[in-house]
């Protein structure tokens, strides 16, 4: 499990990330706002071997979820690797932003939470920009994990991944791995909740703004091998 390196969650918080597939042999670690609620219902069915499962309550649910997840990977340590393959997926940062921005700020959720968690009050709904501002002030290890940096959320530091999938290219990256994994469906599962393309354009940020997104998340940019003077907007959210 992650230890004290540069880009590297604490045990406990990496471990409710985890979502392992032991038939299949996988372990998913979960980061949000890159197709998550897709690849978490995709890998839910493919260990039951059953394309028509539907979740009790969420995709999302660790109770509700066959994969082992938290707590029960609390204590697994360097055993919930062993002898399994694993990947994530990325998104390029600023699309990453615009999507959280729609489907968590514009659209509240537990009760607010998000709102609060970005440096607002629950009842608030701020300008894409100043959410933006706020969060790239924001101490990147108590972030949270909707808009923390990737490079943190998937421990790029103490974990050795076998695939790293972009949203950009999710069908095609998606084929790519599911082929390597016996068992797995080549065509995702799709779950989660899309923002349409005209509203994604409304999104504009200042400079300054985008110059914050540059700096606070420049290790994403780099890391991922994404512009960060790109204005792509990214793929639709999930």
């Amino acid at each position: 499990m992650p230890g004290n390196k540069a880009f590297c969650l604490p045990p406990p918080a990496f471990a409710r990330a985890l979502h392992i597939a032991p038939r299949l042999g996988l372990v998913y670690v979960n980061n949000p706002k890159s197709a998550c609620s897709t690849i978490k219902l995709s890998l839910q069915r493919a260990e039951l071997g059953d394309p028509e499962f539907e979740p009790p309550k969420s995709v999302h649910d660790f109770d509700g979820s066959p994969l082992v997840t938290w707590p029960d990977t609390a204590d697994l340590g360097e055993a919930a690797f062993e002898g399994r393959r694993v990947f994530s997926f990325v998104r390029e940062p600023f699309g990453r932003l615009r999507s959280v921005y729609l489907n968590k700020i514009v659209r509240p959720q537990k009760r607010g939470k998000f709102r609060t968690d970005a440096g607002f009050a629950a009842d608030e709904t701020p300008s894409f920009d100043r959410f933006v501002r706020s969060i790239c002030d924001q101490d990147p290890a108590t972030q949270n994990p909707h808009w923390r940096l990737q490079v943190l959320n998937l421990s790029v530091d103490a974990i050795r991944y076998d695939a790293i999938g972009k949203l950009e290219r999710f069908a095609g990256d998606w084929a790519r791995f599911a082929d390597t994994v016996p068992g797995l469906d080549r065509r995702s599962h799709f779950a989660g909740m899309r923002t349409g393309a005209a509203v994604r354009d409304d999104l504009v940020l200042s400079p300054g703004a985008r110059r914050a997104v540059q700096t606070a998340y420049a290790a994403d940019f780099a890391r991922f091998d994404y512009d960060p003077d790109s204005s792509d907007a990214g793929s639709p959210g999930q």
